[in-house]
C-alpha cells in the first residue's frame, strides 16, 4: 500500500528509527491495513486522521534507542550471514572446479605404477571395439546371405 501524500511527524521523546521500524513491522502494517480505503482495483490509501488513529507503543526515549540498537544488530548479523554464506558458496564451487581439473589430470590419488597408461588402455579399447564391429559385420553378412 502506497499513499499518495507526504505528511511531517514532530513528536519530542520519539526516536524516529523506532517509528520506522514498527510501522515497517508485521503488526504496523497491519495497523495501517485496516484504516486503509480503497478496493483492490485502486491503489489503497490512508487518510491523515485514519493514520492519527495508528496505535503505536512508546516506551521511554532511551528503551527504544535500545530496542532500535537490537534490531540494528539483528539485521548486522543477518547481512554478515549472507556474506559468510555467499562466500562460502563462491568457495564451494571454486573447489568442485578445482578438484575436477585434478581428477582430469590424474592428480587426486597416488599413481600405482602397476596400472597401465591411459594410452595403451584406449588403444586396448579401440582395439576391442574394431573387433566386435568386424564380428558383427560378419554375422550382418552371414545373415543376409
Amino acid at each position: 500500500m502506497l499513499s499518495d501524500k507526504v505528511w511531517r511527524a514532530d513528536i519530542l521523546e520519539v526516536d524516529k528509527k523506532y517509528i520506522n521500524f514498527y510501522l515497517r513491522s508485521k503488526d504496523g502494517c497491519k495497523e495501517i491495513e485496516s484504516r486503509a480505503t480503497g478496493n483492490q482495483l485502486s491503489m489503497r490509501n490512508i487518510s491523515q486522521n485514519a493514520f492519527r488513529d495508528v496505535v503505536i507503543a512508546i516506551p521511554p526515549i532511551e528503551e527504544q534507542k535500545e530496542i532500535v540498537r537490537q534490531i540494528e544488530s539483528c539485521f548486522n548479523s543477518i547481512n554478515q550471514s549472507k556474506q559468510t554464506y555467499q562466500e562460502t558458496k563462491d568457495y564451494l564451487n571454486q573447489l568442485d572446479r578445482s578438484i575436477l581439473a585434478k581428477a582430469f589430470r590424474g592428480e587426486l590419488v597416488e599413481q600405482d605404477p602397476n596400472d597401465e597408461p591411459a594410452s595403451v588402455l584406449l588403444e586396448r579399447i579401440r582395439a576391442d571395439r574394431e573387433q566386435q564391429q568386424s564380428t558383427s559385420n560378419r554375422r550382418k553378412r552371414g545373415l543376409a546371405k
